[in-house]
């Protein structure tokens, strides 16, 4: 407790304060509204003082004793008579400096015992900038100097989730979290963050599909799929054709279509194989494959606008020809125009006619006495 001030936390409705310690004169009383003078109060009576006006509520009144330290109150003369109240009035001004003092010693900050100064839970102002590195930190030097814009920021932001932070400290969260840290468990949702499991989940989440799986929820519905649980890794590839199953009705016709084609698609699936090899051995690309060569292999190069085989070890154009070529015999190994493999005989002409159109061909004796013959090839 304090021995020459007193305290009070303005309530917003009153302006006069009890002095409750001693004093020589009024003058050595002074009031103080959150550390700020009030030279305008003034004094009710001795025991009770009003402020110049009423403090707002929470402000911190201070009323407080100043005893002089430079100049006697009583100044003792020779021959003087001594009374009571001079002896009094200046063992006082000893007895107020030095509870004075005291006051001001005890509201300084304080080294325990342990050589650490303590604050008692009170501000420190006016601290300079630091310079060392053991010196300390004022809020305006860390908020100014060590954290940007953003960096305040985050802390803001991070202080409005504190209580979610809290709750991710508990110990069921840390034991889910730990479980979803193994390898398997992130390799699944790597697996789940790809563009197709996202587009199905998508899918999924449209009012179609949350109402047929509405009707799934029945008690009936449950069952059934209590039996499907033998099931689940085909149950699971189904997943990904939800889509098509919300739209079986409308599509109807169409699925009646590939009915009737089913001796078709049983073939094409005993032929899979062959099916699933087409790509190698026709491909479309700007420039002739290098790889999975096999020959007899189709490439069409849309940069020269070519359509090419492999023949085993390069790639061959094949050419358009519009006009017809004939083997004179299963023998013959290059096939060429009829012009081209007949051989006229003597006294014998080839006359060809429309040349570019209906063209013909007239053979001719020149002598009909003469026997002729034409030979082939």
């Amino acid at each position: 407790m304090a021995l020459s001030y007193v305290s009070y936390t303005a309530n917003g409705s009153t302006n006069q304060f009890a002095v409750t310690f001693n004093y020589i004169q009024r003058a050595d009383v002074h009031v103080y509204l959150n550390g700020v003078e009030d030279n305008s109060f003034t004094f009710v009576n001795d025991a009770l003082i009003q402020t110049s006006s009423t403090p707002a509520n929470g402000v911190v009144v201070k009323v407080a004793r100043i005893t002089s330290t430079t100049a006697r109150t009583v100044d003792f003369q020779d021959g003087s008579v001594l009374t009571e109240s001079d002896l009094d009035t200046s063992a006082n001004q000893n007895f107020f400096t030095v509870q004075e003092n005291f006051d001001r010693t005890q509201d300084t900050i304080q080294l325990t015992n342990t050589n650490v100064w303590d604050a008692t839970s009170k501000r420190i102002t006016n601290v300079t900038n630091p310079t060392s590195n053991q010196d300390a930190v004022t809020k305006h030097y860390l908020e100014n100097t060590w954290l940007s814009t953003s960096d305040k920021a985050n802390i803001t932001t991070v202080a409005g989730i504190s209580s979610n932070i809290s709750a991710l400290g508990t110990a069921d969260v840390i034991s889910d979290m730990n479980l979803l840290a193994t390898s398997d468990i992130i390799s699944d949702m790597n697996t789940l963050a790809t563009a197709d499991i996202v587009s199905d989940m998508n899918t999924l989440a449209t009012s179609d599909v949350v109402a047929d799986m509405n009707t799934l929820g029945t008690s009936s519905n449950v069952t059934n799929m209590n039996t499907l649980a033998g099931i689940s890794s085909n149950i699971t590839t189904v997943a990904g054709i939800s889509t098509a199953i919300s739209n079986v009705n409308s599509n109807s016709s169409n699925i009646n279509a590939v009915n009737s084609n089913a001796s078709n698609i049983t073939t094409v699936a005993s032929n899979i194989s062959g099916v699933n090899s087409f790509a190698d051995r026709y491909r479309v690309s700007s420039s002739d494959p290098s790889s999975s060569l096999d020959a007899g292999d189709l490439v069409y190069n849309s940069s020269s606008n070519q359509v090419k085989y492999y023949n085993g070890s390069s790639w061959v154009a094949i050419s358009s020809d519009t006009d017809v070529k004939t083997l004179v015999s299963a023998n013959d190994t290059t096939a060429g125009f009829l012009n081209g493999k007949l051989v006229a005989g003597s006294n014998i002409t080839f006359t060809e006619a429309n040349d570019g159109g209906n063209e013909t061909l007239t053979i001719a004796g020149v002598d009909n006495s003469i026997p002729f013959a034409i030979a082939l090839g």
